[in-house]
């Protein structure tokens, strides 16, 4: 669900999307038809509202995070590097838990104001080629 979401949300804007072999750390892999620039992508989904991060040894892609899958015209995107993901959880304090300490990886239940707050900057307003590439939208 979020997949096909994410390869058609991509695909309006001009970007070609290739599924990934099982077994690589990034789900997709994106390319701009225009400039050829591809990305690495892993796709984190949610149909409700959690957020997680978690410690990547591929640093050279892109994490798309995916929420509220169930409404279509609610539906949102946040896209971070691996090291942007790890300054979103130590600014939220997620790095002194267990789940962090011992597996590498937090999940929250619940999307406080202060997540909402410190992921803000991460999310696309259709500015797809600016966060995936670093180029402006045609």
């Amino acid at each position: 669900m979020g997949q096909n979401w994410l390869i058609q949300t991509l695909n309006k804007h001009g970007i070609s999307v290739v599924v990934t072999e099982k077994g690589h750390a990034a789900d997709l892999t994106a390319t701009d038809d225009e400039s050829g620039q591809s990305v690495a992508i892993k796709l984190v989904t949610n149909a409700d509202h959690p957020f997680s991060v978690r410690r990547y040894d591929e640093q050279d892609m892109k994490v798309v995070f995916v929420f509220n899958l169930k409404e279509d015209f609610e539906t949102r995107a946040y896209v971070h590097t691996p090291a942007e993901g790890s300054r979103i959880g130590d600014e939220m304090g997620w790095f002194q838990t267990r789940s962090w300490q011992k597996e590498g990886y937090y999940r929250t239940p619940t999307r406080t104001e202060r997540l909402r707050a410190t992921v803000a900057p991460y999310l696309v307003n259709d500015d797809w080629r600016q966060r995936l590439f670093g180029t402006d939208q045609r």
